[in-house]
């Protein structure tokens, strides 16, 4: 094989890689483009989701059921909603703690968390008295029977755009209990 064919044959090569690449690049930037715009992002799904009714001033607390059915690791990194001055990934973890009477007793602790992180094929359900996103400071009422978007932000640039349902109870109803994740902030309260 001459100079001149193994040149061409390289070149030719070149392009067939650089076409490749310019597919894959424009695939990649296409999907994170959609999903900005609020189409779906490929292989997730946020169903049922509600939240309860609040004033103005108030806060709430999001649920809903996210699956990933994609081959790669679904990592949220944030929220955020036109509702609420701010919005944050939280967890009710319940600790030990002991009363000044020495009394032992568990309390229920909300602390925001960083990210959310489902593995391909898991499903992460944030429900009451565990994880859920908090809409803090509504800026309006929220009202039973309303809809209204929360967008969650992956760390892959992703936004998945959540349509939410405002109700008394969700899908599975839930425990009087857990109702306080509507109150204030500090959401620390003993459960003897």
């Amino acid at each position: 094989m001459g100079h001149k064919q193994l040149s061409r044959k390289v070149a030719i090569l070149a392009s067939v890689a650089a076409f490749f690449t310019l597919v894959w690049a424009g695939a990649t930037l296409s999907s994170n483009m959609a999903s900005a715009r609020g189409e779906p992002v490929p292989g997730i799904s946020a169903e049922g989701a509600w939240a309860r009714p609040a004033l103005s001033g108030m806060n709430t607390a999001l649920y809903l059921t996210l699956s990933n059915e994609s081959n790669e690791t679904l990592v949220i990194v944030g929220a955020e909603s036109e509702l609420a001055e701010r919005v944050e990934m939280h967890e009710t973890t319940l600790v030990t703690s002991q009363s000044a009477g020495g009394h032992a007793g568990q309390l229920m602790k909300m602390q925001p968390v960083a990210t959310y992180e489902l593995g391909a094929g898991d499903s992460l359900t944030l429900e009451p008295g565990r994880h859920h996103i908090m809409l803090l400071g509504l800026k309006r009422d929220l009202l039973e029977g309303e809809r209204f978007e929360v967008v969650l932000r992956t760390a892959s640039g992703a936004a998945i755009h959540v349509n939410a349902t405002v109700a008394l109870a969700g899908p599975h109803g839930y425990d009087e209990h857990d109702a306080h994740e509507n109150d204030a902030h500090d959401h620390a309260h003993s459960t003897h």
